[in-house]
């Protein structure tokens, strides 16, 4: 008999908590956030943003507006996404590639912002030195970037940049002198997370650890805050993930078993006998860089060229999610990897599998069978 789960429709995130490594003292805050969701039906006539309740209220204001907040000062809607948000920060409404926005100590010329991203995002060193880049800063060398201070962050070590120089900003058109960035990067090839805020170099150092506060709160909604405490609901059980809102349901196929939890994945497996073979699930807020970019760094992974935007044509579709997803599959140096992208314009979901080419094989209709039992709801 078929085993039915639920998926958290976001990316589920942890954070270490408590007092910073670097002794600064934990500030007051003002207020909790999460990301509204609801149950997801891709049926329905409305836009991505109002089915996953991103954006707008859940009550059809326009798009753009942030949830309205609840009499206690937190969104209206539940979420499998929340953090604190320091004292004197203003929170703005999300964008498609900002999960979370804001302007620290209320400074309108100073931003901050989250945004999770599918893969390695390109590295951590090219990141490094992008955001050096944007502050007209050269670049590090490795042993550099090995040297850079590390913080808790999504459940885990966050490289630290801090940096000023000249603000150029993300299309090198700005000219700010005497800007400064703080800014952590979680790189994982399974999901990678980012916080950034840039600003006047004042205001950044003034709200240095308030930054820090914000990083350590980055939460799954099932958790609970206790004054500076942390505290995570365990699961109701080891086959089901459950958010108290919107959820995602699958069929579990004959033989495979949950995997530990990881951070940035929604649902792990062990694929068939033993626990050399993987199939997990990922969800993203916004389009994760699209689906192009996504088939090719899959195949980057395993050392296989790009394909252009007339070649994804030609890929194969399965059902997934009520819609169809784009179906990926090479082989190469002993490895075998069969993957599923269904981008949307705020959220996207990609379910992967990949190991000895002869498991792969083994589990490939079981795979394909998991993707089409994805839908939304119970």
């Amino acid at each position: 008999m078929a085993r039915v789960v639920h998926l958290v429709a976001c990316a589920a995130l942890v954070a270490s908590c408590g007092s910073s490594n670097d002794g600064a003292a934990v500030r007051t805050v003002e207020s909790s956030r999460v990301v509204g969701d609801r149950a997801v039906d891709f049926h329905r006539g409305d836009s991505t943003a109002d089915r996953f309740g991103l954006g707008a209220s859940p009550h059809g204001s326009a798009a753009g507006k942030a949830p309205e907040a609840a009499p206690d000062g937190s969104s209206g809607s539940k979420s499998p996404i929340a953090w604190t948000t320091p004292a004197g920060w203003t929170e703005l409404p999300p964008t498609a590639m900002r999960t979370a926005n804001f302007h620290p100590g209320g400074d309108p010329h100073t931003d901050c912002y989250l945004t999770l991203l599918g893969g390695d995002g390109g590295g951590l060193g090219a990141n490094v030195n992008r955001w050096r880049a944007q502050l007209s800063l050269p670049a590090l060398g490795p042993s550099e970037i090995d040297a850079l201070p590390r913080q808790p962050f999504v459940g885990g070590d966050a490289v630290l940049v801090e940096a000023t120089g000249t603000w150029r900003g993300m299309n090198g058109t700005d000219s700010n002198v005497g800007w400064a960035l703080t800014g952590l990067l979680h790189v994982d090839p399974n999901g990678s997370a980012f916080l950034k805020m840039t600003g006047p170099a004042d205001v950044v150092a003034a709200q240095h650890d308030a930054f820090l506060q914000l990083a350590r709160s980055f939460r799954s909604a099932k958790a609970e805050v206790h004054g500076d405490e942390v505290r995570f609901a365990p699961a109701a059980d080891d086959h089901a993930a459950r958010s108290s809102s919107g959820e995602f349901s699958f069929e579990i196929p004959a033989g495979w078993r949950k995997a530990p939890e990881r951070p940035m994945r929604n649902a792990s497996f062990y694929a068939g006998p033993g626990e050399d073979l993987e199939c997990y699930v990922t969800v993203f807020p916004g389009e994760a860089g699209g689906i192009l970019a996504n088939v090719n760094r899959w195949r980057g992974q395993l050392g296989e060229p790009a394909i252009a935007e007339a070649d994804l044509a030609a890929l194969h579709r399965i059902p997934m999610l009520g819609r169809e997803a784009v179906l990926v599959e090479c082989t190469r140096k002993g490895s075998q990897l069969v993957g599923a992208a269904c981008a949307g314009a705020d959220r996207s979901v990609f379910v992967k599998m990949s190991g000895p080419p002869e498991r792969v094989q083994q589990e490939r209709s079981a795979f394909l069978q998991f993707c089409a039992s994805i839908r939304s709801g119970n």
